[in-house]
């Protein structure tokens, strides 16, 4: 997962990819139990739209050839607008394995709108659209930095 996100643990949520296309991603992920917002077994359900940003990461594009021939260089996404968002309870439990669906409904350029959901053993967690920027590796949106971050 690390040759395709940015994210590192405990940060990084997606542990597998089910299936991927231009189109659709099923991703499974989970929240660490050593995140620094678990409490009690318990983490913020807004976590589960952070594992549905991390999720939209397999859609946009494959990571990039890194040019000093060290592996792939994840590609840098922004997540830039939320619409719609449920959350049904305050909460998710962590360290369990969580389902993320998300589907491209419309795409302008290097924006995209994805639809998305995440559940559990057939619960939903949270659900709604996320517009992403996908931009190149090595080119972030002016006034951004594409220094590695834990987010």
């Amino acid at each position: 997962m690390e040759d395709a996100l940015p994210h590192r643990p405990p940060a990084l949520f997606v542990t597998r990819v089910l299936e991927q296309s231009d189109q659709r991603a099923t991703i499974v992920g989970e929240v660490p139990m050593n995140h620094s917002l678990v409490a009690a077994g318990r983490a913020p359900a807004i976590l589960a739209v952070d594992l549905a940003a991390q999720a939209a990461g397999f859609l946009s594009r494959p990571a990039a050839a890194s040019t000093d021939g060290g592996g792939r260089t994840p590609r840098i996404g922004y997540l830039v607008s939320l619409r719609g968002v449920t959350l049904p309870a305050p909460t998710i439990a962590a360290g369990c394995s969580l389902k993320v669906e998300v589907a491209l409904e419309s795409r302008v350029g290097n924006l995209l709108m994805l639809s998305f959901l995440v559940s559990h053993e057939d619960r939903e967690l949270a659900q709604g659209q996320l517009g992403v920027y996908s931009g190149a590796a090595s080119t972030p949106p002016s006034g951004h930095s594409s220094r590695k971050q834990n987010h």
